[in-house]
């Protein structure tokens, strides 16, 4: 499948979640988005609007990229509930971020005036404030887990998968069989 191929194949299944995806089809679809992505920020910088044409871009592409990436994972032999990973994480970071959030407003120690005027805060009100909140620190590795979960989740689900080849039929790949198993 050629470049201009893969984009008319990822817009005619616009919400065609069934079926495979060969590799090229999944990376010059997603050559396409990134590439268009970039163009429209470029342009983006230069108007001066509240909505971006990057973002509506970006909007609009979401389905199909998200329908290429289940199709693809489905011809790799994964199952879709793997793009769900990375939302696990980003949960167990925003649960680390909104615990630490209250623990600072709760602690009435800092206010909006002494984060701006930073040179104010010694280290030892910022040791004794960890150690009269000792959950902030919970909080914290909670975030960083979340944080580093999204990332490597991230990676293999969006990058290692697709780059997988194809499985056959015959080679375990019990959810569909390939239309054409050369790729």
């Amino acid at each position: 499948m050629d470049f201009v191929g893969a984009i008319q194949a990822g817009f005619k299944n616009y919400a065609n979640f069934r079926g495979v995806a060969t590799r090229p089809e999944f990376w010059y679809f997603f050559l396409f988005t990134f590439l268009a992505s970039l163009v429209l920020a470029v342009v983006d910088g230069f108007l001066d609007t509240t909505i971006g044409v990057g973002f509506v871009f970006n909007v609009m592409t979401l389905i199909p990229s998200l329908s290429v990436l289940v199709r693809r994972l489905r011809d790799a032999s994964f199952s879709w509930f793997w793009i769900l990973a990375p939302i696990t994480s980003v949960v167990l970071m925003t649960i680390g971020v909104i615990g630490i959030s209250y623990i600072i407003m709760q602690s009435g120690v800092y206010t909006l005036d002494s984060f701006l005027n930073a040179d104010n805060i010694s280290d030892a009100e910022i040791t004794a404030f960890i150690n009269a909140n000792e959950g902030l620190i919970g909080f914290g590795l909670l975030t960083l887990a979340g944080a580093l979960l999204t990332v490597v989740t991230g990676l293999v689900v969006n990058i290692i998968f697709p780059i997988l080849p194809s499985k056959s039929f015959e080679q375990g790949n019990k959810l569909v069989k390939p239309e054409n198993p050369n790729f």
